[in-house]
């Protein structure tokens, strides 16, 4: 039996939530998100019969990993912007330099 918080089909909204969370790029929800869905997880397995849900535990798992390439996906972008920035700030330097201030 499922326990009663938690089901394959609750946890498998919360994984499709924080992806749908990383395709907006909503960034402050996703900690919460992400912490919430571990402790759901982890309540889930320990019951009696999670192995039950075998099949079910490997797909959540697939959409989890989904998630995580997501996520490096979005770190990927991030650090490209951070480079951009800071080649932005570069280029201020030097119209400071040259008397534009």
């Amino acid at each position: 039996m499922e326990s009663p918080l938690h089901s394959v089909a609750s946890l498998r909204a919360e994984v499709a939530a924080i992806q749908d969370a990383l395709a907006r790029e909503e960034l402050e929800p996703l900690p919460q998100m992400l912490s919430q869905h571990d402790l759901h997880l982890r309540e889930f397995c320990a019951g009696a019969d999670a192995k039950r849900f075998k099949e079910e535990l490997r797909q959540l798992q697939a959409m989890q990993m989904q998630a995580i390439a997501q996520m490096r996906q979005f770190q990927q972008k991030l650090k490209a912007l951070m480079q951009t920035q800071r080649r932005s700030g570069h280029a201020a330097r030097a119209y400071v330099q040259g008397g534009l201030s």
